[in-house]
């Protein structure tokens, strides 16, 4: 800095000028971690060259540079900007016929996690695992369950059985039609597989094709022709009622045996109540 000596006798500028040391903020503190500071010898503070060293604890990794440097601009470099995150794995690994407890979006060390199987038998081989601390699972390798097969496919007006809660391989159901109504197909028993399917399915399942009708429905304020009561009735067969009162105007007394096996009238409304 120049000075300057004034025809009033006075220096310009009028303030002594004093040098300070060029020394940097302290280093920002990090949560779950820990840094070093290592200054120039016989330096107590933060001047160009000290270095800055930053640690996380176990369990964490470093966002940023582990290493900063004080600058002659009284900077760090690289900004110090540093975190401790916790560590994270992958979701666990699957298994066939299984899945794990605890599930959820992230996983950090030591989250503990335990495989289950579908139809509720214990897996076969270890079957809790731990996140590592380098990302990893601890249980190599995975635990097995045995197949099992989901609910076997349904069929139009027909049912099979057993029902279960749980079908495993070998287990077999077999299918049958409701009301009489006759079944037909190659077979009639399905297996569930080693592999977890059925061994029928789509157009290779059975099918129900209805001969007959059972019972006609009901109605109110009538009753089904004493001399047409019986358990089942032939495809096209009409049945009459007889109405306590009278019948309700545009309505007949009649129903009719439908050729899916179902009654053309499935809820008459035809009488009056009185």
């Amino acid at each position: 800095m120049m000075l300057g000596c004034l025809d009033t006798g006075i220096w310009t500028p009028m303030s002594r000028p004093i040098c300070v040391r060029q020394v940097c903020p302290d280093p920002l503190d990090v949560a779950n971690g820990n840094i070093i500071i290592d200054r120039p010898v016989g330096e107590t503070l933060n001047v160009p060259g000290t270095m800055v060293r930053y640690m996380c604890n176990e369990g964490y990794d470093l966002v940023g540079e582990m290493t900063i440097i004080c600058q002659d601009t009284k900077t760090w470099d690289p900004p110090n900007t540093q975190t401790c995150v916790r560590q994270e794995c992958c979701p666990p690994p699957s298994i066939a016929f299984g899945s794990f407890t605890n599930s959820k979006l992230v996983y950090q060390v030591n989250d503990m996690i335990a495989y289950i199987c579908d139809d509720g038998a214990p897996p076969i081989g270890p079957a809790t695992s731990m996140c590592l601390a380098d990302g990893t699972w601890s249980l190599t390798p995975l635990p097995t369950c045995q197949a099992v097969c989901p609910p076997p496919p349904s069929i139009p007006l027909g049912t099979f059985s057993p029902i279960q809660d749980t079908y495993s391989p070998t287990n077999t159901v077999i299918y049958d039609c409701c009301n009489g109504i006759t079944i037909t197909g190659t077979s009639t028993t399905n297996t569930c597989g080693s592999d977890g399917t059925w061994s029928l399915t789509g157009a290779l399942l059975p099918s129900c094709t209805p001969t007959v009708c059972p019972p006609p429905p009901v109605v109110v304020e009538g009753k089904l022709d004493p001399n047409m009561v019986k358990l089942t009735y032939a495809l096209g067969e009409m049945i009459e009622y007889e109405c306590n009162f009278s019948p309700k105007l545009g309505q007949t007394e009649t129903n009719t045996c439908g050729a899916k096996g179902l009654w053309t009238k499935t809820f008459p409304d035809i009488c009056n109540e009185s």
